[in-house]
Formats: structure tokens, sequence, C-alpha cells
């Protein structure tokens, strides 16, 4: 299951936005005491995650996702950085021997 979400949010930049801009827990919020809370969706929003019935698998994987695309930008964004500091703002050359 990992697998394939992995590729859905490599390969679909809606859905990778969509994930990069989750600021709390996810969750799956279904009856499936496996991979979603246990509970219905008004009863995962109200009842704190300490208390839901299952295991949250799905949400744990996505949250895994999510984590290692956090790192992934942070890596990239330190590494844009680094190449503007390395070259000089009117030297085109030094640019393109970073990329």
């Amino acid at each position: 299951m990992e697998f394939c979400y992995r590729n859905k949010f490599n390969h679909c930049p809606h859905a990778r936005q969509a994930l990069m801009h989750a600021k709390a827990e996810l969750v799956e919020g279904t009856l499936n005491k496996k991979w979603g809370s246990g509970l219905d969706v008004v009863w995962t929003k109200e009842c704190h995650l300490d208390y839901w019935p299952s295991q949250n698998v799905m949400g744990q994987i996505l949250m895994k996702i999510w984590q290692g695309l956090e790192s992934d930008w942070n890596s990239h964004v330190e590494e844009d950085e680094w190449k503007r500091k390395l070259t000089s703002p009117g030297d085109e050359n030094s640019s393109k021997k970073l990329q």
C-alpha cells in the first residue's frame, strides 16, 4: 500500500501539494479498525486520536510519506540556496556548471 501511495504522490502534483499542506495528524475517517480511525468522520474529528479504537495504518503511511516529501523539499531548498551563494549574480556560465 505504501508503494502505491508513494507513486501517487510522486506522479500527481495536485495530490502531492495537498499532502504537503497537511498541518495535523492524517487519518482515514472510516469504521475500518485497521486502516482508519475506527470511527466515522464526525466522531474522528470530535475524538482525540488517543481514543481512536484502531491502528490508523493508512494515516501512518500518509504521515511517513509526508515526512519524506518534507525532507526532500527542504533538501532542495538548501541545495538551491547553496547554488545561489556559489554563483555571482551576473555570471550565467557558473550557474550552468552547477546544474
